[in-house]
Order: structure tokens, then C-alpha cells, then sequence
């Protein structure tokens, strides 16, 4: 097992590669405290670090996140560069930074629609909701503008197989940064099943899960000899 990188990794940056600030549910718009460990997630993975390394401070969630992880039925060493050789393959589409927000438009509040007013022969005034004419319906006055970071990344519809399971890209690009940031060259992949958490071994004190999916791929790391 890998131990804890002797250089001081990015909090911050490290956690904000599981979770999404947007997310409907309240609870997982930050990372949060659950089982014992401090954890981050969007729901298809998912990060735990013992919090005696972490610095931040973090709410309590009863989220019981340790029922999803699948019991340990393999041990295999994953190196970073195979999978992200493995990303490199299915990576097609340029990555965009945003580098000045989209502006809101005033006159119908960002709601993409206003309300109209007419008054007909006998008096009566009629209203109803139509689409804005300033923005139409866009609910911006200007749209984002966003520049190429240089890189490219995989499509949502991407997908890498590892051993005998299929993961999405971009929870597998989620993998291979979180291990550049830590520092490591390995990992230790030690849950495999078609449905649940299947677990990735960084460090003694950090643990990724990711949930595969059912699709097909020609795109393999250390595929599972038949």
C-alpha cells in the first residue's frame, strides 16, 4: 500500500474532485464527515480520507457511506500511467475554462421569461408568460466566455473498462488527478462488481470509489484474462 505522500497535497483541490457544488442534494454540495472519514461525492464516486491528515473542517452527515462500498474481493495494482494512457485514448473533445461568467439579464431576472400584458376592446387585461425578447429566453444578457485549456478531455458518453468492470472517463480522470496530486504512481484496485462502490486503494489514509456502468468499450487497463 502506498504511503502517505511526505509532500503536503491540496486539500481543497483534492476534495473538489468528487463533489458538485450544484448538486440538488444539500448535503453533498461540500464535503462533509460520515463514517469516519471526511468525504466527497457526486454520487458515481466518491473520496474518503481519515481526518487526522485533513486540515478543514467539515459538517457531520449520517450518510452511512461505508454501506456502498462492495467487500474486498481482489487486489491489483494499477499504475497512473496505464490509466491514464487509458483516458488519453477516449479523450476527443477540448477542455474549456470560463474566464468571464455569463451576465444575467436584468430585465427578466435570469428567468428566460417576462410577463405581457394586453388589454382588449372590452377593457379586460390578459397576462401571460412569453419568452424574453432581450435575451430570448437564454436568461443572460451575454453568454460565459470560455477559452481552451490546452487539453483534452473525454465525452460524457466515454468509457474505460478496468479488470472486468466499465467506468465512466471522467470518474476514471477523477482517479488519475487524484493520484497526481497525492504524488503516487499507484493504486491498488481491490473491489470489483457490476453494481455498488468499487474501491481504489491510494494511500492507507485515502480510499476513491467509483460506481461502474452497464456500456461497452474497446478501451482497457489490465483487462481480466478470460
Amino acid at each position: 500500500m502506498n504511503p502517505m505522500p511526505t509532500k503536503q497535497f491540496d486539500e481543497s483541490a483534492l476534495l473538489a474532485l468528487f463533489y458538485d457544488s450544484a448538486h440538488y442534494r444539500e448535503q453533498i454540495q461540500a464535503p462533509f464527515l460520515s463514517d469516519g472519514f471526511v468525504c466527497a461525492t457526486e454520487t458515481h464516486r466518491l473520496i474518503m480520507i481519515k481526518p487526522e491528515i485533513c486540515k478543514g473542517q467539515y459538517k457531520p452527515y449520517n450518510l452511512h457511506v461505508l454501506k456502498v462500498l462492495n467487500p474486498h474481493n481482489i487486489d491489483i495494482t494499477l499504475t497512473l500511467a496505464k490509466l491514464k494512457k487509458a483516458v488519453g485514448r477516449v479523450s476527443t473533445e477540448k477542455e474549456m475554462k470560463t474566464v468571464r461568467p455569463a451576465i444575467k439579464c436584468e430585465d427578466c431576472d435570469g428567468d428566460g421569461e417576462v410577463e405581457w400584458s394586453y388589454e382588449d376592446k372590452n377593457g379586460y387585461t390578459h397576462e401571460e408568460y412569453h419568452t424574453c425578447p432581450i435575451c430570448n429566453g437564454s436568461g443572460n444578457s451575454s453568454p460565459a466566455i470560455e477559452e481552451p485549456t490546452g487539453r483534452m478531455i473525454p465525452p460524457q458518453e466515454a468509457a474505460i473498462g478496468i479488470y472486468e468492470q466499465v467506468f465512466n472517463a471522467y470518474q476514471v480522470l477523477a482517479l488519475c488527478n487524484a493520484m497526481e496530486l497525492l504524488g503516487i504512481d499507484k493504486a491498488r484496485y481491490v473491489a470489483s462488481s457490476p453494481a455498488g462502490g468499487n474501491s481504489f486503494i491510494l494511500t492507507d489514509e485515502i480510499t476513491v470509489v467509483l460506481c461502474p456502468q452497464i456500456s461497452e468499450t474497446e478501451v482497457w487497463v489490465n483487462r481480466k484474462k478470460k
